[in-house]
């Protein structure tokens, strides 16, 4: 038997646009890994039908967008529940340390009266961690729907509100909980359990990988 080019470029027409389409959806929806898995197969499913002369809805079995919605829903029933809510935390855990770290570092330095080290650094946590869990849930849901330009504004969106958030609304988080009083010790203890989670549910991620 022929044996089946690996390259996008034996793809023509509406075959090589739903390849290029697909690809583009899947970007910071799924890992890489899962990517590859699928790149691999879609492509000698496409190529192989293209051979075979079948309209692209054909050779899918169905329309172009439904096939994408598969695709990652199958990844994500895939994973284990374990692996599922691990993915989740990585992001949240991630993103909260993000918030503090920025929330430490732009009220030290913009000149304002705002305690880098004080119980709205928590806060300023909190609000991180819920919208990395928010992020992960919308690249779920949502954002393998778009592409071009929209993806990549949905995407800074969710990615970067968080932030905004800790730049724009730190006086106000600040003096809402100013009379909460914290020392420093425990908002860098936070600080440094968080980042010890997040390696370990990496880890631990990465290890449930290559044991699957």
């Amino acid at each position: 038997m022929e044996r089946i080019r690996k390259d996008k470029y034996c793809l023509k027409g509406e075959y090589y646009e739903a390849l290029e389409i697909i690809n583009s959806r899947l970007g910071f929806v799924v890992p890489k890994s899962f990517r590859k898995e699928v790149y691999i197969d879609l492509l000698e499913l496409l190529f192989r039908n293209q051979r075979l002369g079948k309209p692209l809805n054909n050779a899918l079995g169905k329309s172009l967008d439904d096939f994408i919605d598969e695709l990652v829903e199958t990844y994500y029933l895939t994973l284990r529940k374990g692996k599922f809510i691990n993915y989740f935390l990585q992001n949240g855990f991630l993103c909260s340390f993000s918030c503090i770290m920025f929330y430490i570092i732009n009220s030290s330095f913009n000149g304002s009266n705002v305690l880098p080290y004080s119980f709205a650094a928590l806060i300023m946590g909190m609000i991180g961690f819920i919208g990395g869990i928010i992020r992960v849930y919308t690249n779920y849901k949502c954002l393998y729907k778009f592409t071009g330009y929209k993806k990549h504004l949905f995407q800074v969106f969710f990615m970067l509100w968080p932030l905004y958030f800790v730049l724009f609304g730190d006086n106000y988080i600040y003096n809402l909980t100013k009379n909460i009083i914290i020392s420093k010790n425990v908002v860098l203890g936070i600080i440094i359990v968080e980042a010890i989670i997040y390696l370990i549910l990496v880890l631990l991620f990465r290890y449930e990988g290559k044991r699957d």
